[in-house]
């Protein structure tokens, strides 16, 4: 399942860093604010749109709050947290015991975080090895609880069939059902390109053809 990984970097950057590799262990996709710094979008775009594609939503808190945006006054991790909440996809939160006072708008966010989950999704952890057993044990007892999450890659060899050189080269769109790149309407039947795509489900072995033509 994909597991997006939410807290500030202030004393938890160890547990950030080791948390992905200990998921891949047991066939999770962890997604984390530095696995979208690379897309052609800001931060404030990508990390909601980690978490749309997330199916479990992994809250570690510390005693930072972060640094709130100016137009809501929320940090990206409590953004974060309340769009996961509006999916309603599970949330497991994880609090660190350190020895350092919560700032009082973390303070706040916890008992917002605490109002919303109940005992059975908050522990503690200390340290990446107790933060990693923590997480682990609560995601298999939420695979326990709900039954696992259908993976997405099929578990069976997948036989395709796509289109021969002959039947590409033979493509052709009639001009009273297709529109052209800028608004052009195309005038004739003509030779077009192929892009061939197909939709395959977990266990399927063989699936049929589906091929749309388009203009560049």
């Amino acid at each position: 399942m994909k597991v997006f990984i939410s807290s500030v970097t202030h004393l938890l950057k160890e547990e950030r860093r080791g948390l992905p590799p200990f998921l891949r262990l047991f066939d999770h996709e962890p997604l984390r604010f530095e696995d979208f710094e690379a897309q052609d979008r800001s931060s404030r775009e990508a990390c909601p749109a980690g978490v749309e594609a997330a199916d479990v939503y992994v809250l570690l808190l510390g005693p930072r709050y972060g640094t709130p945006f100016p137009d809501t006054g929320l940090s990206p991790t409590a953004e974060e947290f309340r769009r996961a909440r509006q999916r309603g996809i599970p949330i497991l939160v994880f609090n660190k015991l350190v020895d350092e006072e919560d700032e009082p708008a973390q303070a706040d966010f916890k008992r917002e975080v605490g109002h919303y989950v109940n005992g059975r999704l908050w522990r503690s952890f200390t340290d990446p090895a107790s933060c990693n057993q923590a997480v682990g044990e609560a995601l298999k007892a939420l695979d326990a609880e709900r039954g696992p999450i259908p993976r997405t890659t099929p578990q069976e060899p997948v036989t395709v069939p796509w289109l021969s050189e002959v039947e590409l080269s033979a493509a052709t769109i009639p001009a009273s059902r297709f529109v052209g790149g800028r608004n052009r309407t195309v005038s004739a039947w003509v030779s077009a390109p192929v892009l061939e795509f197909h939709v395959l489900g977990t266990g399927v072995t063989n699936a049929p053809s589906l091929s749309a033509a388009a203009e560049n």
